[in-house]
């Protein structure tokens, strides 16, 4: 799982993103590139409603995203539903 950031909510801007993390996660570059673009497709209605709250906002901001595969993310999500020990 790794974090990346972006100063405009773009595609191209992620996929750098991605693109600069990817041989340090030893990640399938092409995968991961897949993987983002096919969730930009998928939820473009939810990417416009952001891309213009960023846009309101100002220029002094930053997008951050989670690319994770399944069953990291699953554990995360996991562990935030167990019992203390």
């Amino acid at each position: 799982m790794k974090y990346l950031g972006a100063y405009q909510c773009t595609l191209d801007a992620f996929v750098e993103s991605v693109e600069a993390v990817a041989p340090e996660q030893e990640w399938d570059l092409d995968q991961a590139v897949k993987s983002l673009i096919e969730f930009w497709v998928k939820n473009s209605d939810s990417i416009g409603y952001w891309k213009a709250r960023l846009l309101d906002a100002g220029t002094e901001n930053l997008l951050v995203a989670r690319l994770a595969d399944v069953q990291s993310l699953q554990k995360v999500f996991e562990s935030l539903f167990q019992e203390p020990g």
